[in-house]
């Protein structure tokens, strides 16, 4: 049975997410330091890391992915496949605000593209592409459970920023309404920041994007 766990971390108080299933576990955008202890706390269970999954890659998401894979050389950072072209950019932008951060390179890096399956055990999480906030920006989709992850993406009330680098207001509202609104209504929604909520809940009360 699918466990999710829920830390804030970083910061700029980044959700972090643990997602348990049998033996195995992945986390969702390491965002701070905080994150190595509690995956340290997961492996010593005796669970097997299987991905560290990066919903976009600003500095308070990714920024301890490089971390992760010393404590298991076997686990893979995934992100979208346009991260490696824009990695660069937002190292500079950690450097500049300050933000802590393990510099992670292309190589250290598996891609994924819209509509990908990958598996914890027998669970299945598929890849949605919602760029917007950012141009790698993607969401996790655990259908069967109707669980979304989305990252920066979608908040309860709310929307990420789109005057970041690379943000685009009006392809990010077209990710929510084409790609995340067309979910069932059931779906629970866990963001890279705030309170959880559910798709039917934003479309009827997100003062950004209503549907």
């Amino acid at each position: 049975m699918v466990k999710i766990h829920s830390f804030v971390v970083g910061v700029l108080s980044t959700n972090f997410y643990v997602i348990e299933n049998e033996n195995a576990f992945s986390v969702i955008d390491p965002g701070g330091k905080e994150a190595v202890e509690i995956t340290t706390q997961f492996l010593e269970k005796g669970l097997k890391l299987k991905h560290v999954l990066i919903t976009h890659a600003h500095p308070d998401h990714i920024g301890f992915a490089k971390s992760l894979l010393k404590l298991e050389s076997k686990a893979k950072v995934f992100t979208h496949e346009k991260t490696p072209d824009i990695l660069p950019t937002f190292l500079e932008w950690a450097e500049l605000w300050n933000l802590p951060y393990v510099e992670i390179t292309p190589k250290d890096i598996e891609t994924l593209k819209d509509n990908d399956v990958i598996k914890i055990e027998n669970i299945k999480i598929k890849i949605i592409y919602t760029p917007g906030h950012s141009p790698d920006s993607i969401c996790f989709y655990l259908e069967n459970e109707k669980i979304l992850f989305s990252g920066d993406t979608l908040f309860k009330y709310s929307i990420g920023r789109a005057d970041l680098p690379f943000g685009n207001i009006e392809l990010l509202k077209r990710s929510i309404i084409e790609r995340l609104y067309s979910l069932p209504d059931q779906v629970h929604v866990f963001p890279g920041h705030g309170n959880k909520t559910t798709i039917g809940f934003e479309k009827k009360n997100n003062f950004y994007v209503t549907r």
